[in-house]
């Protein structure tokens, strides 16, 4: 694998994320929106809901296969520590919301007593736990709560890149970054700018990365 791509995201990787994240955001919506529904359209609309589920769990499975095969860009060798143990961190539990999520709506759904129609295509048979409707509700009830967490922190990671997007442009605003495009270090500094008044003179100490810019590969 050349050094230009293990430093960005193959085109697979983004497909999967983009995927995914737009599939999770929609199915979100699918049951917030079912909630508030009569039955019988309530349970049609549910349906739609533990199909998009799982549906979102093979695409994530699928993706720790490609994760596991080619190789991850590191982060930013800009971040502090703090900043790139929260990112992995929070990597982390998206993953573990993916496969969690979908493989608790489908326990409870077996206590139910119930199977998973995906599309009228086939119908995933509930797992052989037996039924108790009680425990059912409590794992409904903790899929809820972890579904709401699961988006805020798409929200947090949606500012976290718009974040770091803004503080590049601003330190360097004569690049256009893009995440995600093969990027190198170079050691010039920005170019200077045209000050007025005596006494002012360019403060390069402003600079994040102590006078380290970032440059579009060629």
């Amino acid at each position: 694998m050349s050094e230009t791509h293990a430093r960005r995201y193959s085109k697979g990787a983004m497909l999967f994320h983009w995927t995914i994240a737009i599939l999770v955001i929609m199915n979100w919506q699918i049951a917030e929106r079912a909630g508030s529904l009569e039955m019988p359209l309530k349970a049609e609309v549910f349906g739609y809901h533990k199909a998009w589920g799982m549906v979102i769990l093979a695409l994530t499975l699928g993706r720790l296969a490609w994760r596991f095969t080619h190789r991850v860009p590191p982060l930013p060798a800009d971040l502090a520590r703090w900043e790139a143990a929260l990112a992995r961190t929070v990597h982390t539990i998206f993953y573990v919301l993916l496969i969690g999520l979908p493989l608790g709506g489908w326990l409870a759904n077996s206590l139910a007593g119930r199977t998973i129609d995906v599309f009228g295509l086939f119908t995933i048979p509930a797992l052989p736990v037996g039924e108790n409707g009680d425990l059912a509700g409590q794992i409904f009830d903790a899929h809820a709560l972890g579904g709401s967490i699961f988006i805020a922190l798409i929200g947090l990671h949606i500012l976290a890149q718009a974040y770091f997007l803004r503080s590049q442009r601003r330190y360097f605003p004569h690049v256009a970054l893009r995440q995600g495009a093969g990027l190198r270090r170079t050691t010039k500094k920005p170019p200077p700018v045209t000050w007025r008044g005596p006494d002012c003179r360019p403060d390069y100490s402003r600079n994040p990365l102590g006078g380290v810019t970032y440059q579009k590969k060629l």
